[in-house]
């Protein structure tokens, strides 16, 4: 849908009796980019669910695609999803077959091709076919970002590339991965942030630092946070007690013990007036008031009222939800295409 939306946007009928064949025009280039998207991102149509407490997967229309028959699964990404049996992870494809067995104490979703698996405390990295293609050498180990993953080795961290050469030596006292071409990292227990290359882009000069979104990551000062730009330079001043990520122009912040959110230029959008808050993704929010979660528009009204013990953000026209110990998928009228289950 999201698709048909984006061309629709971008297609300008220039007189009325040429919309005909531009309305085709649209329909087609939408077939197109929806089956690449199924072709290059497999499974992202489908979503994990639980019934009768067992895990399978729905569609986004909310038919079942594959029957519950799993002890926990998690989202698909390309093309395989985690799936745990007796207690031991493994891989199953887009029809529910399982294509790596479950033998891994813990998995990772595949990124670029891989995914990390952990047995006997030791982590290596799997292909798609399930081979293991980066042996069970290191202490611990992240998803591959821009072509690297941090691994770590007994008390320090570095980076490794796709053939499982260290490209970056194992020195630091914790990395994390390449986000917007930087990663974080810390050393002699402040934060810096690193390039591909292993230089130093930022200097260690922060007590911690988030990921780059959108150009601007959260860092934090003694017991303050604010936001630096890729050249270090503070953009907003470190004075906030909580703060998110910048999604859609617009990052949660916490003063005292309420949140709202604010632009890039420090703006108070929405007052901090909830007890807590999500990120903006497809121009809703996740916000809680007292004990239960609803979502919000980019006005700070609510869109569907504080109803779910917890929400998830937007992502393709739906939301995960909780309500007591059953989750469920809402639209984004509070539609329930999934009503919650267990």
């Amino acid at each position: 849908m999201n698709q048909l939306k984006h061309f629709a946007r971008h297609i300008y009928l220039k007189s009325l009796t040429k919309s005909l064949f531009w309305g085709l025009a649209s329909l087609l280039l939408s077939l197109v980019s929806l089956s690449a998207q199924v072709t290059t991102s497999p499974g992202t149509e489908l979503l994990p669910i639980q019934k009768d407490g067992l895990y399978g997967f729905m569609r986004r229309d909310g038919s079942i695609a594959i029957p519950p028959k799993f002890e926990m699964a998690r989202s698909f990404s390309e093309g395989r999803a985690p799936v745990r049996l007796n207690h031991l992870w493994g891989f199953a494809d887009t029809t529910g077959a399982v294509v790596v067995l479950p033998q891994y104490e813990y998995v990772t979703n595949f990124a670029e091709g891989f995914a990390v698996v952990m047995k006997d405390n030791k982590f290596g990295y799997i292909n798609l076919q399930g081979q293991l293609v980066i042996p069970m050498q290191y202490d611990h180990a992240r998803e591959f970002a821009d072509g690297l993953a941090s691994v770590k080795i007994q008390n320090y961290w570095g980076f490794i590339d796709q053939s499982g050469h260290m490209v970056i030596p194992v020195q630091y006292e914790y990395a994390t991965h390449f986000a917007e071409g930087l990663s974080s990292v810390i050393i002699k227990r402040k934060s810096a942030y690193l390039d591909k290359t292993g230089h130093i882009a930022i200097h260690p000069n922060f007590d911690w630092c988030g990921d780059f979104y959108e150009g601007l990551a959260t860092v934090r000062m003694r017991s303050q946070l604010g936001f630096i730009d890729k050249t270090g330079r503070v953009v907003i001043q470190p004075k906030y007690d909580g703060l998110g990520s910048f999604h859609q122009g617009l990052a949660s912040f916490k003063i005292g013990e309420k949140w709202g959110y604010v632009d890039r230029n420090d703006n108070i959008v929405i007052p901090a007036e909830f007890d807590d808050a999500g990120d903006f993704e497809e121009n809703a929010a996740p916000v809680r008031v007292g004990l239960l979660w609803g979502f919000i528009d980019r006005s700070g009204k609510f869109v569907i009222p504080p109803t779910y013990d917890y929400a998830t953000t937007f992502s393709a026209g739906l939301a995960s939800v909780k309500v007591a110990d059953k989750r469920g998928y809402i639209d984004h009228e509070g539609v329930y295409v999934w009503a919650p289950s267990r």
